[in-house]
Order: structure tokens, then C-alpha cells, then sequence
């Protein structure tokens, strides 16, 4: 379940990282 979870997980952290880092760029 715990490794599921992390394969699942895992992805969607990377792309709100991408987003947030995206739209700190954007703000600076």
C-alpha cells in the first residue's frame, strides 16, 4: 500500500512543485 501510495503520490508532488516554482518565476 505504502509503495502504491508513493508511486502514486510522487508525480503529483513533482508537478505542484513544477507549478509552484512556475509561478514564483512568474510573480519575480
Amino acid at each position: 500500500l505504502s509503495k502504491t501510495f508513493k508511486q502514486i503520490f510522487s508525480p503529483i508532488l513533482f508537478c505542484l512543485m513544477a507549478v509552484t516554482s512556475a509561478n514564483i518565476c512568474i510573480c519575480i
